[in-house]
C-alpha cells in the first residue's frame, strides 16, 4: 500500500514538473520569414485564412488585411513588425464595418502611426501616394480597406 501511494506522488510530481504555467503564450512566440506568414502562424490551424493585400507602411511594419481569423466572415488587420529580421504579429484588429452615415475610418493607431477604414462604394474623394493603399476585398463586392501611413504622432 505504502509503494502504490509513492508511486501516485512521485507521479504527480513528475506530471506537475512537465507543465509550464509560468510562461504564457503570446503574439512574440511566432517569429516567421514573411509578414503573411507571421499572420498565419498566429491563426488556428484548422482555419484558412484569406490574404486580401498589405501595405509595408514604413521597413518595420507591415499592416495585412485578412479574413478567417475567428469566422469566414469578418475583415482584420495585423500590425507586424521586424525584429531581428523575423517578422512577428503583434495585434490582430476587427474592421467592423460602418453603419450608413457613419465615419469610415475604423481604426487608428497614433503610436505606429497608421489609420484604416473602408472607403464606401464609389468613393473617391481621398488622397492618393506612397503613404496610402487601397486594398480590395472579395471580387463580388465593391468593399475596399484605405490603409493610411501617418507617421508616429505620439512625442517621446
Amino acid at each position: 500500500m505504502k509503494i502504490r501511494g509513492f508511486l501516485v506522488i512521485a507521479a504527480a510530481l513528475f506530471l506537475l514538473g512537465c507543465t509550464n504555467e509560468n510562461k504564457e503564450e503570446s503574439l512574440d512566440d511566432y517569429p516567421a520569414d514573411t509578414p503573411e506568414e507571421a499572420v498565419k502562424l498566429v491563426s488556428d490551424k484548422e482555419k484558412e485564412l484569406k490574404i486580401y493585400g498589405n501595405f509595408q507602411a514604413h521597413d518595420e511594419l507591415v499592416l495585412v488585411v485578412f479574413k478567417g481569423f475567428m469566422n469566414k466572415e469578418d475583415i482584420w488587420i495585423a500590425e507586424v513588425e521586424k525584429e531581428d529580421d523575423k517578422w512577428i504579429t503583434k495585434k490582430v484588429v476587427l474592421m467592423e464595418e460602418p453603419q450608413k452615415g457613419e465615419d469610415p475610418l475604423i481604426y487608428s493607431d497614433s503610436d505606429k502611426g497608421y489609420e484604416a477604414g473602408y472607403l464606401e462604394e464609389g468613393q473617391t474623394d481621398f488622397e492618393s501616394g506612397k503613404n496610402i493603399k487601397v486594398i480590395d476585398l472579395d471580387e463580388d463586392s465593391d468593399r475596399k480597406i484605405l490603409l493610411k501611413y501617418i507617421g508616429n504622432t505620439v512625442s517621446s
